[in-house]
Parts: C-alpha cells; structure tokens; sequence
C-alpha cells in the first residue's frame, strides 16, 4: 500500500533529524532549478505567483538552493494544517518507519518523495506553469513518472492528496492498480459538505492512524473514528471512502 499526500507551501528546516536518502528525482529537479535561475524576477514572481515581501524572501530562497547539500527530511520540513495534525514530530520509530515504506509527498520540484528524503526549501505548486523542453506544464514535465515509481509491486493507492497533486499520479497509474480516495464529510441539516480546513486536519490524521495502527488494507482504514468522523458505507463507492461527522 502506497499513501500520497500533497506538500505545503510553507516549509522549515529540521536541525535534529537527518535524511536517510536523496530523493529519486533528483537530476529532474536540477533540471527545474536551472529553469528557474534562468527567468527573470518578473517571470519568477509570475511562475510563483507572488508579489511584495514574499516574492523578496523566494527570490533569496532560490539564491540559496544548494541541491548537493542533504538538507532535512522531507516529512520534518513542511510546515501546513495536514502536517500540524499529522504530528510526525511525535512519530515512535515503528511509526517513522512505517511511513517510510508507505507514505509518499507528491511535490512540483522533486516529483515523488520519501519521508526520509532530505530536501532543501523552496516553493514551486505543481499547477505552475513552466516551459522546460518544451513542457508548457508541471503536469506535462513530470509525465507519468512519478505514478511508475509509486506502482512498482503496488496494488492499493491511497490517495490523500489534493486535486491539484493527485492529478499529477492518478491518471497514470496502471489499470490493476486500485486507487481509494478517503473524503472528510460535514453532516450539516441533512446535507454533506466537505470543509476545506477540516479535511486538511482530517487527512493528517488518517496518515498518523495509519502509521499508529499498521494498516495496510482498506478493511483497517475503515477503522478510523478521529474528531468524531464515522466511516460512512452508503456514501461510499469503490474508489472513494466517506467518512462523516455531525456538525
């Protein structure tokens, strides 16, 4: 089983925990950063799309890109509401070791990563328009490569990641392979809704009650009952898991 969950835009260096691994992309992720380097600061603000104080602290930010040095691990240097509640600060080892065979960050810059990947910050949205040999897209630059490597001996995906990341594996990935997509529901006066916010939280607690747990099949992830959410079957599908909660 292979678990995808989308990276933040905010991100911060771990000084305690070293990387274990390089990640596996590493030569296409030059390819990017040499991209990058090659735009002007008006082309750069646009491929990012900021402006003022935070185009300033990215343009100082890719100055100082360096991808030879090992940097921190990949699941310790995100800093968003997914990995708030994942709390992988709080790992045990079995847990940390569970997600370093099956969890997997989907990222614009270095395509697929482990959790133990070391990597440096930087701030590239997979839905960033580039033209890089030709490619006039993220989605186009990375291909299927990243759904090649994530499938390899797997026949379950978990997909937690957001629309705009899963985009980017989903649709290459080989037919046999079975994809389940958990969704976080609001039960509010009878309708379901989903909040934005809430599933966020909720994603990342899926991720530390998979790890806490060991599960490995979709049987176990039904199990989960986090912040009051109750997997739901009549909202369920074959590729889709609801999980409900009353407002």
């Amino acid at each position: 089983m292979k678990i995808i969950i989308s990276p933040t835009k905010k991100m911060k260096i771990e000084e305690y925990i070293s990387p274990l691994s390089r990640p596996l992309f590493l030569e296409k992720t030059k390819e990017i950063l040499h991209y990058l380097n090659s735009l002007s600061d008006e082309e750069k603000a646009k491929v990012w799309g900021v402006k003022g104080k935070l185009l300033k602290e990215n343009l100082e930010r890719l100055e100082e890109i360096d991808l030879s040095a090992f940097g921190s691990p990949a699941l310790f240097s995100y800093d968003g509401i997914q990995f708030t509640y994942m709390s992988p600060s709080s790992f045990t080892d079995d847990m940390i070791s569970y997600a370093e065979e099956n969890l997997r960050i989907i990222s614009g810059f270095y395509g697929l990563l482990r959790p133990m990947d070391g990597i440096v910050p930087y701030r590239l949205e997979m839905e960033s328009k580039i033209n890089i040999n030709g490619k006039g897209d993220l989605y186009s630059f990375w291909g299927d490569d990243i759904a090649r490597e994530l499938e390899k001996e797997e026949s379950l995906v978990v997909n937690l990641a957001s629309e705009e990341y899963s985009k980017a594996v989903v649709p290459h990935l080989r037919k046999d392979v079975d994809v389940i997509s958990p969704v976080f529901l609001e039960e509010v006066k009878g309708s379901f809704v989903t909040k934005g916010v809430y599933a966020k939280m909720a994603r990342g607690e899926m991720v530390r009650f998979l790890a806490e747990n060991k599960i490995l099949d979709k049987e176990g992830m039904k199990e989960f009952s986090v912040r009051g959410y109750r997997y739901n079957d009549a909202l369920s599908t074959s590729m889709r898991m609801a999980f409900v909660r009353k407002e």
